[in-house]
């Protein structure tokens, strides 16, 4: 999540980063992972009830999509990534342009 922070910072504003908490502990276990982890470029968002999870097939976290300015997933990734790296960075930048 730190990672998606900075990228969100880095890229800036032709492009989102939309983080969803399917955390069952609680929204302020959430809140408290934010400030533990300086975390101020990204909202909270919450799915406490797993619907939206269900209804994308999410098996596994943390999951991220690519999303296109028309709204279709264009792309998905399962895992943990360390989202602002170059590479990503340059990719993301690419997608934006396309």
């Amino acid at each position: 999540m730190p990672s998606l922070d900075r990228l969100k910072y880095k890229v800036g504003n032709n492009f989102d980063v939309i983080a969803i908490s399917v955390d069952r502990d609680g929204i302020n276990k959430v809140k408290d992972f934010f400030d533990n982890n300086n975390i101020k470029n990204l909202e909270k968002f919450f799915d406490i009830k797993n619907s939206l999870a269900k209804e994308m097939n999410l098996f596994g976290v943390p999951t991220s999509f690519f999303i296109d300015k028309n709204g279709n997933i264009i792309g998905n990734y399962q895992g943990d990534m360390e989202w602002d790296n170059l590479t990503v960075i340059e990719f993301i930048k690419y997608l934006i342009k396309i």
